[in-house]
């Protein structure tokens, strides 16, 4: 514990640094926990039962959960943006 905290608070700032000056990072770790949901969805026992799908259809929804994940944060950015300066604009009184 005494060596985990201090290890964890480096690693984290290290990685933050890495982020600003790399962005291209949050995208490759937005892919892989996307790519992660979509293999925990589509391998659970309970879904492959109901939905008996072939191996390949597990590899595509992985991608696709993959790309959507970005595609959705980069979605969500650009509405939060648009409504910052909806507000920033509007007459205040």
């Amino acid at each position: 514990l005494a060596l985990s905290i201090p290890f964890v608070v480096f690693t984290s700032n290290f990685l933050a640094m890495l982020m600003d000056r790399y962005p291209v990072i949050i995208y490759l770790g937005a892919a892989v926990l996307g790519r992660v949901a979509g293999e925990m969805i589509f391998t659970d026992p309970w879904v492959m039962r109901w939905l008996q799908m072939p191996t390949w259809f597990n590899y595509t929804m992985e991608a696709v959960f993959a790309v959507g994940v970005i595609v959705v944060g980069k979605l969500w950015i650009k509405f939060i943006f648009r409504k910052a300066e909806e507000t920033e604009q509007s007459p205040s009184g």
